[in-house]
Order: C-alpha cells, then sequence, then structure tokens
C-alpha cells in the first residue's frame, strides 16, 4: 500500500455483495509506508482499552498467550467469541509456519497484525481504520464531502467486512463462515496483503516484476480483478496457493485446474497449477510461504 494523501487499498467482495477496492482519503498524515507502521498516536484509544484479548504467533508458528520479541499480534474484541479469535489464530500460525525467518521477522516486527471484531461493532472498533469513521453530517450520504466516507457503491467505509492497512482486521462472521458459504478465506486474503506491504524491499520489486510478466504475456485473464495491480495479483495467488479459494469471479483463473474446467480440488493440484502456468509466480509464493518446500502441506481451509 502507498499512500498519497492517505491511499488505502480495502477489500470488499462481490460474492454476497462484497467487493474488492481502493480508495483515497484526505488526510494531513501519511499513513502507512511500506516500513513504517501507521502512526496512529493521535487517534482516540480509549474504545479499545481493556476491552480486547490477544494472542501471539512467532517465528514457526508458535502460539504465545503474552507478547513476546517478534512475533504477530492476533487481537479480537471481548465480544467476538473465543472460537473465532482461536480459528484466526490458527490460520496465521499456518500461514506462517514455514516462512523464511527474514520474512517472518519483516512482518512481525513492521505491521500491527490481526484484529477480529464482532458484527455488532464497526471496523474503525481499532486504531488503525479510525480514518473509515463516518463523519457525524454525513449518515448514509455519499455525495459532496461525505464521497471519501463512502465505497464506490455507495456503503459507508466502517461497515466493511475486512479492511487491511498495517493491521488486518476482519468480521468474526467471515472467521467462522455463519454468514454464508464458505466461499473464501477472508483473513488469508487480508494478511496476504500485510505481507506484502511488509516483506523487504527486494522481494517486494520481485513480486512487481512477476506481475508485470505475467499481465504482459497474459498467463492469467488480465481484465480480471486478480490482475488489476500487483497488491490483489498476490492476495489473490495467495489464497490460490493455499486452497482457501472457491471463487471463480475474481481470480483471474489462477485457482481454475485443467486449462479453466473446474476450481482445483486439492493444495496440491493447485500449486501445480500455478507452477504449470507462472513459474515464477510458483517460485516466489514457494519461497515466501514455505522456504522453498512447496509439497508441504499448510492445513488451511477456507473455513
Amino acid at each position: 500500500m502507498v499512500c498519497s494523501e492517505i491511499v488505502q487499498h480495502f477489500e470488499y467482495q462481490s460474492y454476497c455483495n462484497y467487493y474488492h477496492f481502493t480508495v483515497l482519503i484526505n488526510c494531513s498524515q501519511a499513513a502507512f509506508p511500506k516500513h513504517e507502521a501507521y502512526d496512529s498516536s493521535t487517534v482516540p484509544r480509549h474504545h479499545l482499552s481493556n476491552r480486547v484479548r490477544t494472542k501471539y504467533v512467532g517465528y514457526k508458528g508458535k502460539i504465545y498467550n503474552r507478547r513476546s520479541p517478534s512475533t504477530i499480534k492476533v487481537t479480537a474484541t471481548i465480544s467476538v467469541s473465543q472460537a473465532a479469535h482461536d480459528k484466526a489464530v490458527k490460520h496465521i500460525e499456518r500461514m506462517v509456519k514455514h516462512m523464511p525467518a527474514y520474512i517472518f521477522r519483516a512482518i512481525a516486527d513492521n505491521g500491527s497484525g490481526v484484529g477480529i471484531f464482532s458484527r455488532n461493532e464497526k471496523i474503525t472498533v481499532f486504531p488503525e481504520n479510525y480514518l473509515l469513521k463516518n463523519k457525524a453530517n454525513c449518515g448514509r450520504s455519499c455525495s459532496g464531502s461525505c464521497m471519501l466516507t463512502c465505497t464506490t457503491d455507495g456503503r459507508k467505509l466502517e461497515d466493511l467486512d475486512g479492511v487491511t492497512n498495517t493491521l488486518s482486521a476482519v468480521r468474526e462472521d467471515r472467521i467462522l463462515c455463519t454468514n454464508g458459504p464458505d466461499a473464501e478465506n477472508v483473513l488469508v486474503h487480508e494478511f496476504a496483503h500485510q505481507v506484502y506491504n511488509y516483506m523487504p524491499d527486494g522481494d517486494h520489486e520481485s513480486i512487481k516484476e512477476i506481475y508485470n510478466h505475467a499481465k504482459q504475456h497474459w498467463i492469467w485473464y488480465a481484465d480480471s480483478y486478480a490482475m488489476s495491480n500487483p497488491t490483489e495479483y498476490w492476495a489473490e495467488a495467495t489464497q490460490a496457493f493455499f486452497h482457501v479459494t472457491n471463487r471463480t469471479d475474481v481470480t483471474g483463473g489462477l485457482n481454475m485446474c485443467n486449462f479453466g474446467q473446474y476450481v482445483c480440488r486439492t493444495e496440491s493440484e493447485g500449486r501445480k497449477h500455478i507452477q504449470s502456468r507462472d513459474p515464477l509466480l510458483f517460485d516466489f509464493l514457494s519461497k515466501i510461504y514455505t522456504n522453498n518446500q512447496p509439497n508441504i502441506s499448510s492445513g488451511l481451509t477456507t473455513c
């Protein structure tokens, strides 16, 4: 993610009326340069004090109940069920378990981790998302200055179910899949954005080059959401690599095996599909998520 005044990339999917989008928010303070955490020191924090519980995921997926050096924080508000919190922790543990140490530490030391909130809360419960809060004079309006409080289809930013800036925030029902079919693992998609944001500069540039190569050679559907920019290419590819998306409307073919005839049936089949179509992408995904051991199963699921 890159800041203009504040440029933020948000997720809202077309499945069940959720979509992905990018929004520009006017602000005098830059939000989250790739290697700097968003300075939220001026953001009110009283609404979160003593109202969250936190677990920490360390290198090689070790889980801690107390903060330890170089760990990824997984926070849930007290309104979130223990089952959802535990499931979110498990998803992150499985995503990072086989990462190279330097990749894991870049994310752990620079990102703000994961935040889970309930259906009775808004995504702005987390300080990192405070700037998405609706203006008092806007109500449901998306006109004029209120346009910056809305998505492109007229919904309020504060009502979204998943957003990533320095924090990957996801609503509880999207973790538990209690509000619809398990079409995709939204947390894996969101956390993939954080991996992209905070991987070291050399790796960050590599994925841009791989994306440009794929786009120039029409490896995947060029007009698809997955090919709209490097960040979504990486996030959708991550979901396909871990076999946690059954969607066909946004993936550009990343998860469609046998020349697009069906959604790949297993993680192994999906990885072989990416390897055959986009070997540069496959090698990079393997490096970042498995330390070049792509035959290791992640154990991740869509829900």
